[in-house]
């Protein structure tokens, strides 16, 4: 199966093909960002507005929906353990994986029914049956960014932690959320 997706939102087209699915809740993209390329400067000051107004935001709904960037690729070891901590509950996860050609590509996914927050074997297996359709083997580099649902102290406890570089409650744009890390990656502040 081969299909490709392209939402245009604010004047900004985002392209994900899918190569294939397992299950409902772990798939296989290639994402093509075509116009939001932001520099250093621009993600630091999306950081920096996101940090001043996230307090307000988690602070008003006692708990709130973020998006959880990482400053590189975790381990689904690190990703499990950091996520286990209390207050945090897990909606999805993206994995960065390299294709054989280079290009980068994201295995999403979701908490297993039994509570499991990230199987590295259905990782394996995802990227074994996207082998055909990615021209080969994916380089499975770790998790990047997750959609949680958090509080005011695991919002504190998250920040606090040297992989994370940034915890949006805010949401102010979601197209930017999405393209964040691979904004991060092609400006040197992600690896």
């Amino acid at each position: 199966m081969m299909t490709a997706i392209t939402r245009m939102r604010r004047g900004r087209a985002i392209t994900a093909v899918v190569l294939g699915l397992v299950g409902a809740m772990v798939g296989f993209l290639a994402v093509q960002a075509d116009t939001w390329q932001p520099g250093t400067r621009e993600i630091q000051d999306y950081a920096a507005h996101v940090h001043e107004k996230a307090p307000t935001v988690i602070a008003q709904k006692g708990r709130a929906g973020a998006l959880v960037t990482f400053r590189h690729p975790l381990t689904a070891e690190r990703f499990n353990s950091l996520m286990a901590q209390p207050g945090i509950s897990v909606e999805s996860f993206r994995i960065r994986v390299i294709k054989p050609n280079g290009e980068r590509a994201i295995i999403g996914g979701a908490p297993e029914p039994d509570g499991t927050i990230l199987d590295p074997a259905h990782v394996f297996r995802v990227a074994a049956q996207a082998k055909d359709n990615a021209g080969g083997n994916l380089a499975i580099l770790g998790v990047f960014d997750a959609r949680v649902t958090i509080d005011q102290s695991s919002y504190e406890a998250l920040r606090a932690v040297p992989d994370v570089f940034l915890v949006d409650p805010v949401q102010d744009n979601s197209d930017n959320q999405f393209l964040l890390y691979h904004a991060m990656e092609d400006a040197g502040l992600a690896g």
